[in-house]
């Protein structure tokens, strides 16, 4: 009752990112051999440009393994004090720079745009009242990375588990998670459910 055989490839923006990926993929039935997390840059800062120069080479790699193979890349990066639709149109704008083809609506690739940053994620998620412009990252050390994106995995499972305060960039990644793959449910006749 998973995603086995399904790889998933992580580009996130930082440890925390990665962590996060990992324990909500973990969540929502990937298993851990079929977890690709890229490394990220190497020391402090430059997350958001280290994503933007590596999303290009993650797509084509992702459009060329999905010919032939069952593959899901997701994309993190802080919408930082920017809109949340400007990281959509920086990636966008990477791809057409390139001149590939802008992501499609069928494709498994999936962008979690945290906003203010991933932290203000694993805050809400555990309980803390957020807003997306205060700098949540010394409040978010104290929490569980795991266990917030343990919840985020169970709120994109569940549309009932989402509360009225839902960050509005969450609310958006719930959107982008519907290009997940279907979950293999076998003797299941609800295929293709959560």
């Amino acid at each position: 009752m998973g995603r086995r055989g399904v790889r998933a490839v992580v580009l996130g923006e930082d440890s925390n990112h990665r962590r996060f990926a990992r324990h909500a993929l973990l969540k929502l039935g990937f298993h851990k051999r079929e977890l690709d997390i890229r490394p990220g840059p190497a020391g402090r800062g430059a997350g958001d440009q280290y994503v933007m120069e590596h999303y290009a080479d993650e797509v084509r790699e992702h459009r060329r393994k999905a010919s032939h193979q069952s593959v899901v890349l997701f994309v993190l990066i802080d919408a930082d004090t920017n809109p949340v639709e400007h990281r959509f149109r920086r990636l966008a704008n990477v791809l057409c720079g390139l001149e590939l083809a802008a992501r499609e609506q069928r494709e498994a690739i999936i962008i979690w745009v945290p906003k203010r940053h991933i932290e203000t994620w694993i805050a809400h998620l555990a309980g803390h009242a957020v807003n997306e412009t205060d700098d949540l990252k010394r409040v978010a050390k104290s929490l569980s990375v795991r266990a917030s994106a343990e919840c985020f995995a169970t709120r994109i499972q569940d549309s009932n588990q989402r509360p009225a305060n839902t960050p509005a960039s969450m609310t958006v990644a719930f959107e982008e998670s519907r290009r997940l793959p279907p979950r293999s449910q076998k003797g299941d006749s609800r295929k293709g459910t959560f």
